[in-house]
Order: structure tokens, then sequence, then C-alpha cells
């Protein structure tokens, strides 16, 4: 039958057809990659779009021949419809509550489509909805972040003795070399030479309510904003109280040999994200900035310039769930396949030291991100990654760019897509011991 010929019934299918097969290799190029075949990630992001763009050739192929047989196949898109849409409103009520509705009218037009070529056949028609319904549920299913894999060290939370009425403070010590802001909970100082700014609490950016994408996420889902409600300053310490996803406490300390930034933050629920951080650290743009990390002592790394979505790549360090770090290069933006760079085991609290052209400049140790960070698959990555990193760039493509460290404990800000994981509920620490290893330079100017 010449395309010309079609009847209008048929030429509906066609567009259906078309337009499914379309989507299907959108979801083939858009997904996660890198997961293996004895993973169900593999079959969701890469069989179940196989199999619909690949069913959808054949049903065009078949149309021109055999009308009867392509029809079939719509039925099969038709389950796979009604299927995805219930199970994607039962298990992210909040994310897609009408998905049931939308995937019920699709599914509906699907099947009046194919309904006058197999209104006598019931049980064909049921096994191909069957079968269409089986992938439906199985690529939205997998879409749903795991149970959240995060391991809180559940210390005691630091009681401050508050005497701050309200409004904003800005802290610093004796020299200057140390201050803090208040209502960023951020850290800035300077170490060997180098300026750095911390932000040592947890936070989340974009949150999912229900363990779905956070790209789906009602807006009043980040609505949470980190709030100030209590102070202890002193000399040459601060202690400061936050309201944010739960409660949050921030002490800063300064010893005169080193900075000791005490961060504690207590999650009432398990939290699911696409993007946290656990501790970021911006470092005022100079030449030669690099990473040593403790596992691998001896062998810095470049901090190299990186872009996104694709283009210059990121690089990355991660844990394994032996307590191998391992230092790897994505390949393009933050996305995979991985080169891995460097690699050595962790044994005791995380060094990094921080280095300029000179040489080593100052010691950043991260006493409890190992013990708390989660080592499952990242949904995200692929290749093998977990869902914890630290990643590390510069902002620009100048020597004079400013540099990045973020460390999380779960995130998917590697690889593709929104998905989410979670941080299981407790009390999550990040003590930190920073170290200068050089003398230093004049004070910092008071802000």
């Amino acid at each position: 039958m010449a395309l010309a010929g079609l009847r209008p019934r048929s030429l509906l299918m066609l567009v259906a057809l078309v337009l499914h097969g379309l989507v299907a290799v959108m979801m083939l190029w858009g997904l996660p990659h890198g997961f293996s075949a004895g993973q169900l990630r593999f079959w969701s992001n890469l069989g179940v779009p196989a199999l619909i763009a690949a069913g959808c050739v054949a049903g065009v192929g078949l149309l021109l021949r055999r009308p009867r047989e392509a029809s079939a196949l719509v039925w099969g898109l038709a389950g796979c419809w009604a299927a995805g849409g219930v199970v994607a409103s039962l298990f992210f009520p909040r994310s897609l509550p009408l998905a049931w509705v939308g995937g019920g009218v699709v599914a509906g037009g699907l099947g009046a489509l194919a309904w006058p070529d197999w209104r006598r056949a019931w049980f064909p028609v049921g096994g191909l909805v069957l079968s269409g319904a089986v992938l439906g549920a199985v690529g939205v299913l997998e879409q749903r972040a795991p149970l959240a894999s995060t391991r809180p060290s559940n210390v005691e939370l630091p009681r401050v003795e508050s005497g701050w009425g309200a409004g904003a403070v800005h802290w610093q010590s004796p020299d200057g070399r140390v201050s803090v802001s208040s209502n960023e909970a951020a850290v800035s100082m300077e170490c060997g030479g180098l300026k750095l700014r911390l932000e040592p609490l947890l936070t989340f950016i974009s949150r999912s309510p229900d363990r779905s994408w956070s790209s789906l996420a009602p807006a009043q889902t980040n609505a949470v904003q980190r709030r100030l409600i209590g102070l202890k300053g002193a000399q040459r310490s601060i202690e400061l109280v936050y309201r944010d996803d739960g409660t949050s406490v921030l002490g800063v300390f300064d010893t005169g040999e080193s900075l000791d930034i005490d961060a504690f933050t207590l999650l009432k629920n398990s939290v699911f994200s696409h993007l946290n951080t656990y501790l970021r650290v911006e470092l005022e743009g100079q030449p030669g900035l690099k990473l040593e990390f403790s596992a691998v002592p001896g062998k810095a790394v470049e901090i190299l310039p990186s872009e996104y979505p694709t283009g210059l790549p990121e690089r990355a360090a991660y844990l394994t769930g032996d307590n191998t770090l391992r230092v790897v290069e994505a390949s393009t933006g933050e996305k995979g396949p991985f080169t891995s760079l460097l690699e050595g085991k962790v044994e005791g609290p995380l060094v990094v030291t921080l280095h300029d052209a000179k040489g080593p400049a100052c010691s950043l140790e991260v006493t409890d991100w190992v013990a708390q960070a989660s080592t499952e698959l990242s949904p995200t990555a692929g290749w093998g990654l977990p869902q914890n990193a630290i990643e590390f760039h510069r902002t620009g493509k100048e020597d004079s760019a400013p540099a990045q460290l973020i460390f999380t404990l779960a995130s998917t800000s590697l690889g593709r897509g929104w998905n989410t994981v979670g941080h299981a509920p407790g009390v999550y620490a990040n003590r930190l011991k920073l170290r200068s290893l050089r003398g230093e330079t004049e004070p910092i100017a008071p802000e």
C-alpha cells in the first residue's frame, strides 16, 4: 500500500508511530548511560527506549503492507502509556499527580485507532497491552530515587547559649584573617597565601518531595530558606544556630595554629535532591592551583576549567565501597565515560592539600566526609560511579579564574538527568581543620 493511499486512521497511526519513535530516540540519547546489563537501570534507560524505537520502525514498515499487524504494536504503546501514567501518579503523587489522566487519554486514543482491526481478538490484544504495560511500569519505576544511603554520624548536636537579639552579624578574628558572614553561613579566610571562602553546612539546592526528578517538583519544594536563630560570639570564636531543612549549628574556632570549623545539621526526615553541597570551597584565582589528596600522597592534580552541559571536561574524586579514593576526568562536561587519573586508599580523615604555583600552601582536613558518604551507585553518572563526589574546576579559562571544590555525600550532579538521591535522617557532622603550610602574608583588611 502506497503512503498516499493510506486511510485517515492509518495515517493517524503512522503519525503516532513516528512521534513515539522520535521520543524513544531522544530518550536513548538523553537518559544516563554507562550501566551494565545486570542492572535494571540499563533496561529502563536503554532497553525500554530501544524496544519502543524498534517497534515503531517495524510498525511504520508494516503499516504500508500489513496494517493490521502494525495496529498490534499500537496496542502495546497504549498499554505502555496506561501503566506508566498510573504508576507515575501512585509513586510520584506530588510531582505527577495527573499523570494517570494524561496516560489514560493517550492510551485511549491509541486504543481507538487500533480497535477496528482487533475488536474480536481479546487474548492477543490483552497480551500486547500487558507487554506494553510492563515496559511502561519498569521505565517509570526505575526513575524513582533509591532509598537514602548516606550514613549520618548521629553525634550530639551542640547546644549554643545564645546572647544574640536579631539582625545579621559579621564576625572577624583579631588579626583579620578570618571572617564569618552569619547570613550566608560562610567563612572567609587566608591560608598559606590562598584566599578561601567555605560554606560548610549541608545545603540542598534542588529537591524532590516524592523521589521523582527534581525538575518535576512543585515550585514550593525548594522554598526552604536558612534562617539564623541563635548566636554566641567571642574574640577568637563564634557559634551560630540556623533553622533550615532541620537545625544546623556552625562553630568557627581560631586556635592560632589552625582554624577549626565544626558544622552540624539535623535532618528529621529523609531529603531527596538532585543538587546539594556538603562543603563548598571557593579559591581566589591564581596560576598553578592544584589538589593533593591524602589517599595519593605526593601527586597533585591540576584544577582545570570545565563547561556545562558539554565541552571542557569536569574533574572529580569519589569514594568507593572499599574506601578507595579515585580521581577521574569526564569525557565532556560532567558526563562519562570517565578516565581514571589517580587512586589510593583513604586511611583516617581525608586531607586535601591546596597547591599554588609555589607548591603546597594550605591543608584542609575533612574529618567526617568518608564515614558519611554514600557509596551506592549513582543513577545519573554511570560507569560505576557512586553518589558521592568531590568536584573541582575553575570557573573560567583564564589563569586568574576562581576555583571551586564541591563535596557531596550523595548527589546526582555528575552525569545526565535530574534523578534524585537521598540523605537519611540523622545528624550530619562536618568538622574541618585548616592549617597554613607556609608563612602568612599581611593580614586581610577588614571588609
